[in-house]
């Protein structure tokens, strides 16, 4: 009987991957994503290893040094849109066939042309991806590796093992055009069906080694209806095992669905008792709509949510930051505190960590400065690279006349994309520098090359307070 493991997120799979020790398997990775991308930072000796040039290997050195002063693992970049280039990197994987959701793959060649040469955009890579089309698979070299690319209906019999890697975005997308999440909010359904896939599947692979299957309706790739797929595709290629999964899954889709239909708590709450999943921040188009600033129809998602479930704390988060963003203050303290306090268990963890980084801008705007700082201080122990946050404890700094010390934020701010902003306040502050000034000025300088658009009020600003200081020599 084939391994079979259903997963929340899809970079999950790694985990698995990894403990079964599975090394050089093609994998087939049925999916509306490549899922593969470059990580910012490596190991030394992968660096040392495969850098091509003197500017790689500088660059390559960089970005590790500078995620190493904020991160201490490397797998934290792990993510839903990049683990099959780590898993390709320890050898895990040989090649990626990438099963792309359509019928026709002559329709999709350009759009995968681009996306690879949008992945080219990335200064390390030297190579420009070579592309192949035989027998309507697309074979693509790029970044020493090799890539196929077709539809499910083209793919080849396979009579090696292989990893099937099945994404349940995959029913829901049928238009490489449409791979993001806020393209056809609430209006995503299914192009193909569950047991079509498993009997095609079946009929060309007839040696998995492993079957992973993502539900990917976090961050709403998947509608939340569509849940119960992943359990139902498992079923299929193991109906003994699975049989209770699916019908329990199954069930809890047709209570939600009569949820939304009705509006009945009754209907809502026998979902959650039978999938915790429907509690959670995807239940609802809310944070999609935020997402294209729709926040009339946001605002709606989270109502319906807390109308039958007044703790939720995802739909008093989206509540809160609409209230936010409108300038409603009062009613945004209300609603971000009561997120903050229900999401202090670990399924909402995600949650409890953007309530602290929004009530920390919320008592920032009202001007209660020291919770303001109290919060950024919570957020930067769980999320250290947010780069907005060091620049907010840089003005706390900066209000309570410690400038020295605010020069260490707005560095980290600028290092980790904040560059505007952060160079700026840098410039605005020299003049109240006792010490280190000819330090800031080099940063700035370093820095300021890489701002793209020189017209803005804000670095025509830093430029003019450069020059200033240009002459100043032992007096910096």
């Amino acid at each position: 009987m084939n391994s079979i493991y259903i997963v929340e997120e899809h970079h999950q799979v790694l985990r698995i991957w990894r403990k079964k020790k599975i090394k050089n398997l093609d994998v087939l990775h049925i999916d509306a994503h490549l899922d593969w991308q470059v990580f910012l930072a490596k190991p030394i000796e992968q660096i040392l290893r495969d850098s091509k040039t003197i500017k790689q290997l500088k660059e390559e050195l960089e970005n590790t040094l500078l995620y190493f002063q904020y991160q201490k693992n490397l797998g934290e970049q792990t993510n839903i849109g990049n683990y099959l280039y780590p898993a390709q990197k320890e050898n895990i994987i040989k090649n990626i066939w990438w099963v792309v959701p359509s019928k026709n793959l002559y329709k999709d060649i350009s759009l995968i042309k681009k996306f690879f040469f949008y992945l080219k955009k990335d200064s390390r890579l030297a190579e420009k991806p070579i592309f192949k089309l035989k027998n309507k698979i697309l074979k693509v070299n790029f970044a020493e590796q090799v890539f196929y690319i077709c539809t499910l209906y083209d793919l080849p019999k396979f009579k090696d093992e292989v990893i099937l890697d099945i994404d349940i975005d995959f029913f829901v997308i049928n238009n490489l055009k449409k791979t993001d999440n806020v393209t056809d909010i609430a209006k995503r359904k299914l192009w193909i069906q569950p047991k079509e896939v498993a009997t095609l599947l079946k009929e060309k692979v007839k040696n998995s080694k492993i079957i992973t299957i993502s539900y990917s309706t976090n961050d709403g790739f998947t509608p939340i209806e569509f849940r119960y797929i992943a359990s139902e595709l498992a079923f299929y290629f193991s109906p003994q095992k699975f049989k209770n999964r699916f019908l329990k899954s199954f069930k809890a889709h047709i209570n939600f669905f009569a949820f939304k239909e009705t509006k009945k708590s009754f209907y809502y709450w026998q979902a959650v008792k039978l999938d915790k999943a429907y509690r959670f921040k995807d239940n609802n188009f809310g944070f999609l709509y935020l997402k294209i600033k729709k926040f009339n129809l946001a605002k709606k998602e989270f109502e319906n949510i807390l109308s039958v479930d007044k703790t939720n704390p995802a739909a008093l988060l989206g509540l809160g930051f609409i209230y936010f963003h409108k300038k409603k203050l009062k009613e945004a303290k209300k609603n971000l505190y009561k997120a903050y306090y229900f999401s202090k268990i670990q399924r909402f963890f995600s949650i409890y960590r953007k309530a602290i980084f929004l009530l920390a801008k919320l008592e920032f705007r009202l001007k209660n400065f020291r919770v303001s700082k109290k919060f950024f201080l919570k957020f930067i122990k769980s999320e250290s690279t947010e780069p907005e946050a060091y620049f907010y404890l840089a003005r706390l700094l900066i209000l309570e006349k410690k400038f020295l010390k605010a020069t260490i934020y707005l560095k980290d701010a600028v290092k980790l994309g904040l560059e505007v902003d952060g160079l700026f306040y840098l410039a605005k502050i020299l003049t109240f520098l006792k010490k280190n000034k000819y330090d800031i000025i080099n940063f700035i300088n370093q820095r300021i090359i890489f701002i793209k658009n020189k017209k803005l009020k804000k670095i025509k600003y830093v430029r003019e307070i450069l020059k200033k200081f240009k002459y100043a020599g032992d007096n910096l």
